[in-house]
């Protein structure tokens, strides 16, 4: 007996954690929707009493039936719920359901913003606007993924017209898509509002979505905002056209009317002497003014700008410039060249001048000017620089140098970039000729154009002329002589000395060559960048000494008077003997420079102290040169950059 209950008992429980309520076709309805009726119902074995509930609805019949009928309430809101009690006839059992129930509602939803359709609109403008939100949706739903509105109200303002029908301001319009195109008035402004429109007519449309719609004065059109000095243009005018206003235009008084007055649209003739403006007050849909300043030119500055052509050299044989874009309102055109005393024959009109050069030697720059005039009074030059004659002038610069500075270089057995001249002149167009002449073989060279390369591999000299080439002829040469020394023999620097202190980093050894007045050649001692260190001079001396090297991250130049030093000291190779002038008898300031063997001249400071640091963190390894000058002396030193 005790089995045959227990099986009763699991077979109840089974149906009721398998019961659940019953809710109406989900599968044919796409949701529910409020005010209709809809049926839920149960199904559970055994005698039962039923009893329902609703939250958000309202039940209609079958309150205490297996199957009730509901009709929801319109309102898009969480908390629409069915709620069933069941009490088991023959056993104190008690079983209580709820279900949440998603109702399709555009009750209290709001359209997104607008995303086309203009805010202001312009007085008169009476063109087409087409206003747009994106489509409404129904809160989505899980499990039917929501439906969009079905149709949208929108209100106008009034005496804007949709399809021919115009609006009196509160009939809704209503459009199947969420857009509308309406035609404004003249004048209104005022608010467009748009609604989502539901399926049914018994249901709730949505909140309003409102756009505020302004209206303002446009800008007045002009058809050229300038005239000009002689030659005047009519100028068309335009503001709002507004249906029944009246416009008043007012202009400057030496201008002509050539058009009504009477009209949204004027037309006006300038008087060729003068600027000014136009104005015009308008009643319409309001009262407002406008204004156009026109501006007075001299020159009409939508013309092309005049210019000369012609030849950028002028040679005995002469040359003719021509005058082009000449303005339309000049009324005379006179032309110069100048100075005159470049010129032997000069000739020409009003677009034209020939001009030749005085003689075949004849060389400088000059000027030739076309004046244009207007009855206004006002000049315009138009001028064109030109060279007459052969090239002259010829200067060259080498690398890290000033224009005209040209340096002593070092013997050595390849080509660097630093060893370069490039000249140029006066008078020689971009594709000059340039012809080399090179005085003696102590060199090897490389010729481009208007640039030498050279490579000194004996001491001695470099020394070499240019001329060069223009329409007229060649010029005269010019010659460049470079002295050439061994910076690393002996004798080879005089006073200037290759010094390679010891120290705790060096991490290898350099020969340090000290050079007296013998070793040095009558040619070295003549050059003002050597003068050779003399202990019996008379001017007090001064010591130098620079560590470590090979340096690292930097080195550091020291310097020490006589009586800081020990004659021990004073003899060590790793010093430097500088002589200071008589006349200042101090150190003063004085310059670094840091020479690279591949790569020229890479730092270069000025310094006044006893003890400076110099960095070399950014050079990269190898030979360089150290030049500290003092009082106009150059005294140079070896300096390896190690890591």
């Amino acid at each position: 007996m005790k089995k045959i209950y227990l099986l009763l008992t699991l077979l109840l429980f089974s149906l009721i954690v398998n019961a659940g309520i019953n809710g109406p076709g989900i599968k044919d309805s796409p949701g529910i929707y409020p005010n209709f009726e809809k049926q839920y119902s149960i199904s559970l074995s055994g005698d039962w009493n039923f009893e329902w509930s609703v939250e958000g609805g309202k039940i209609i019949r079958g309150k205490y039936e297996y199957a009730v009928i509901i009709r929801w309430h319109d309102s898009n809101v969480d908390g629409h719920k069915v709620k069933l009690t069941a009490k088991a006839k023959n056993t104190p059992k008690i079983l209580n359901f709820s279900e949440s129930v998603k109702v399709f509602s555009l009750k209290g939803e709001q359209p997104a913003e607008f995303t086309a359709g203009d805010k202001n609109i312009s007085f008169g403008d009476n063109t087409a606007v087409t206003y747009t939100i994106p489509r409404l949706n129904y809160p989505a739903d899980p499990g039917f993924g929501g439906e969009s509105a079905a149709s949208y109200d929108w209100i106008i303002p009034s005496g804007w017209r949709h399809n021919n029908k115009i609006s009196n301001g509160t009939d809704p319009i209503n459009t199947d898509d969420s857009s509308i195109t309406v035609y404004p008035d003249d004048c209104t402004g005022g608010t467009i509002k748009v609604f989502g429109v539901p399926f049914y007519s018994d249901m709730s449309k949505s909140e309003e979505r409102v756009r505020k719609i302004t209206r303002s004065t446009p800008p007045m059109k002009s058809s050229t905002f300038t005239t000009t000095c002689g030659n005047p243009k009519e100028i068309t005018l335009e503001v709002a056209n507004i249906s029944n206003a009246t416009y008043q235009w007012t202009k400057p008084s030496a201008w002509l009317w050539t058009s009504s007055t009477n009209t949204n649209i004027v037309k006006v003739m300038p008087n060729g002497s003068s600027g000014g403006a136009v104005s015009v007050n308008v009643n319409g849909c309001t009262n407002f003014t406008q204004s156009q300043q026109i501006a007075f030119y001299d020159w009409d500055p939508n013309e092309p700008e005049p210019k000369i052509t012609g030849a950028k050299v002028v040679c005995s044989g002469g040359s003719t410039y021509t005058l082009v874009n000449a303005y339309s309102n000049a009324t005379s055109v006179t032309w110069s060249a100048s100075p005159a005393s470049l010129f032997s024959n000069a000739s020409g009109n009003s677009s034209s001048a020939f001009l030749k050069a005085k003689s075949s030697a004849t060389s400088g720059s000059a000027q030739i000017t076309f004046t244009l005039r207007n009855q206004c009074g006002a000049s315009h030059p138009v001028k064109h620089n030109v060279w007459v004659g052969i090239p002259n002038n010829i200067r060259g610069k080498m690398p890290n140098h000033e224009e005209g500075e040209y340096p002593m270089l070092c013997k050595i057995d390849h080509y660097i970039s630093d060893n370069s001249l490039t000249v140029r002149c006066d008078g020689a167009d971009f594709d000059a000729e340039y012809k080399w002449n090179i005085w003696n073989n102590g060199f090897a060279y490389n010729i481009r154009q208007n640039r030498i390369q050279f490579q000194p591999y004996t001491e001695g000299g470099v020394a070499f002329d240019v001329k060069v080439k223009n329409s007229c002829g060649w010029s005269d040469s010019e010659g460049f002589i470079f002295p050439v020394i061994d910076c690393d023999g002996p004798g080879g620097l005089g006073e200037e000395m290759f010094i390679m202190p010891s120290s705790g980093s060096a991490n290898e050894n350099e020969e340090i060559d000290f050079n007296n007045v013998d070793e040095i050649s009558d040619y070295q001692k003549s050059s003002q960048v050597l003068n050779p260190d003399n202990s019996t001079n008379s001017a007090r001396r001064i010591f130098m000494m620079s560590h470590p090297n090979p340096a690292n991250q930097y080195t550091e130049l020291n310097f020490y008077s006589e009586n800081e030093l020990s004659t021990y000291q004073k003899d060590s190779p790793t010093m430097i003997s500088i002589s200071l002038s008589e006349q200042t008898q101090e150190l003063g300031e004085y310059e670094i420079q840091i020479w690279s063997e591949r790569k020229g001249l890479v730092k270069k400071l000025k310094a006044r102290d006893k003890k400076l640091q110099i960095k070399t963190n950014t050079l990269d390894e190898g030979l360089y040169f150290l030049h500290v000058i003092v009082n106009g002396r150059v005294y140079k030193q070896k300096l390896r950059i190690k890591r």
